[in-house]
């Protein structure tokens, strides 16, 4: 698939930095919220909890084969990892990454208490501190581990950084492969990991 991918936990603001680069980029933007038809399969999506991870992947994968062309290029806004049906962190299955083939990888993060107020704001539903941590915590490590796996570049980017952003998907839309393996895009906080 002609495509870049870009996860992050939700509230994480990766809605929000698609929002601001979409008139600035060649790429198509897709959902895999809207691409699954999540409201529609969903037993409850309010929860963000996912039945079978597995079957949901299929269903992804199946769905972008019918959706995407192949003269266009991509950017994928979906999760490394999600909740299960008992509420517990499990990643998406390699196989998925796979099949999508990225051309790279973006990982939107931001600080868990901001997260947790954007998700009170925008889902009303106060989730505790530790598990957005702990989830954006396995976002990042898997996402290292996939870009290995997958020899592809990883770019993390933080708030604020839809600039540096965008300079990075012109490169990879080019098909530039001297990027570097893993880049940190820092706020004027200095954050970084």
């Amino acid at each position: 698939m002609n495509l870049i991918f870009l996860g992050g936990i939700h509230g994480s603001g990766k809605d929000y930095v698609l929002d601001k680069i979409a008139s600035k980029t060649s790429l198509q933007l897709l959902r895999a919220s809207d691409v699954l038809k999540w409201t529609e399969y969903s037993h409850n999506p309010e929860l963000k909890q996912v039945r079978s991870i597995p079957q949901t992947q299929d269903r992804l994968i199946h769905n972008l084969n019918l959706i995407m062309q192949k003269d266009k290029k991509y950017l994928l806004n979906g999760h490394f990892c999600l909740l299960n049906a008992e509420g517990k962190i499990e990643r998406v299955p390699l196989e998925t990454f796979e099949k999508l083939a990225p051309k790279s990888l973006y990982i939107k993060t931001s600080a868990p208490q901001v997260i947790l107020e954007r998700l009170k704001k925008r889902d009303a539903k106060e989730w505790p501190l530790r598990v957005l941590d702990a989830m954006q915590n396995e976002e990042i490590w898997y996402a290292k581990e996939l870009s290995k796996i997958l020899k592809i570049p990883l770019h993390l980017v933080e708030d604020n950084q839809e600039e540096a952003f965008l300079s990075l998907l012109k490169k990879d839309i080019k098909g530039m492969n001297n990027l570097k393996d893993f880049s940190i895009l820092t706020s004027s906080r200095g954050h970084s990991f």
